[in-house]
């Protein structure tokens, strides 16, 4: 069993009722800085689109303004490749690596990050003519210094794309994703593996087990390398815990629903609302993966999944909502939650 050793963040830019999106992307860069300060090895995004709750969709854009405003951690996030050419993605990860050189993870998921008619519009009406792990094999192959990248034929003549000329080094690519058939294709192309615990818990030691099995050695990455994401909602008592909780698991339960309307609700504003009913059996399954208690408890919870997983790093999403009177710049129950995990885990 690998001792935990590495505590990291994962930020999906929650945007509450009183905010602004500039308020929202302030809390997001000072989570960061938090974070960094407090020990976190890295600080992800989960890209969403066209969603009134969340602003972290531009995820490449987001990582190098927070990076501009960090100094050591390691930024990047879980970006959606079907919604992209690969060149462009590998573009947008080179300029990052090149200005901000060892501090850059590009973290590929399948997903498509919103409904079907924002996923079209972000596609430009295509379709995308290759599948995932191609798409995925020709950007590791576009973000290779060494290599020749990708090669296409024009007119019988080989035709050579590069993400960027005369890189040193390139970002460190990692697969996401929540079944077995993510860790597969993880352990084929030898890339690091993030497990999305906080979105299902179900085959996961199994889907672990398939990728340190099925891993392929390389020089970028010499043996398996695998992390898991969970939500985290902390506060000095238990039932504080809770009462944070609830905007957010019914915000939650709204988004797999596709009736989610507006931004998050803030702690009052949910007070004064019944638990919709309809979403009674989604809050069940939710509940099973998320850890809502005090920090000792909570951090506790980390170390006994990290062991269950048999893993040195955990990302936490520090999922709490905000009160009313909270400085809609921060998210200071959010930070909460960081500086206790750092207390008991770091």
């Amino acid at each position: 069993m690998n001792q935990l050793s590495d505590i990291s963040v994962l930020d999906i830019g929650p945007c509450r009722t009183n905010q602004t999106s500039a308020e929202a992307f302030q809390s997001m860069i000072t989570l960061a800085q938090q974070a960094e300060e407090w020990g976190y090895k890295r600080y992800w995004m989960a890209e969403h689109h066209n969603i009134p709750a969340t602003v972290a969709s531009n995820i490449p854009v987001l990582a190098g303004i927070i990076a501009a405003k960090t100094t050591s951690i390691r930024l990047g996030g879980c970006l959606l490749l079907p919604n992209y050419p690969p060149y462009l993605i590998s573009e947008q990860a080179a300029i990052l690596e090149a200005c901000y050189p060892g501090r850059i993870d590009l973290s590929i998921g399948s997903a498509s990050g919103s409904d079907w008619i924002t996923t079209n519009i972000l596609r430009g009406c295509r379709r995308n003519s290759e599948d995932f792990t191609t798409s995925v094999q020709n950007l590791i192959a576009l973000l290779n210094p060494k290599g020749s990248s990708v090669t296409f034929e024009d007119n019988n003549l080989p035709y050579i794309i590069k993400a960027t000329p005369r890189a040193l080094k390139k970002p460190s690519i990692w697969s996401w994703g929540t079944s077995t058939e993510d860790a597969y294709m993880a352990a084929k192309l030898g890339i690091p593996f993030m497990l999305c615990y906080h979105i299902t818990g179900n085959d996961i030691q199994r889907a672990i087990k398939i990728y340190r099995q099925n891993f392929i050695p390389n020089d970028q990455c010499p043996e398996p390398k695998v992390l898991a994401s969970v939500i985290v909602v902390s506060a000095d008592t238990k039932e504080e815990a809770e009462r944070l909780a609830k905007p957010q698991l019914m915000q939650m339960c709204s988004f797999r629903a596709g009736d989610i309307k507006d931004a998050q609700l803030l702690v009052e504003e949910a007070e004064n609302i019944a638990f919709p009913e309809q979403y009674r059996s989604m809050e069940s399954i939710l509940r099973k993966t998320w850890i809502i208690d005090n920090p000792e408890m909570a951090a506790e919870k980390v170390k006994k999944l990290a062991k269950q997983l048999d893993i040195n790093e955990i990302m936490i999403n520090p999922y709490a909502a905000a009160y009313k009177d909270d400085a809609t710049g921060r998210s200071a129950n959010r930070e909460y939650i960081l500086k206790k995990m750092s207390d008991y885990l770091i």
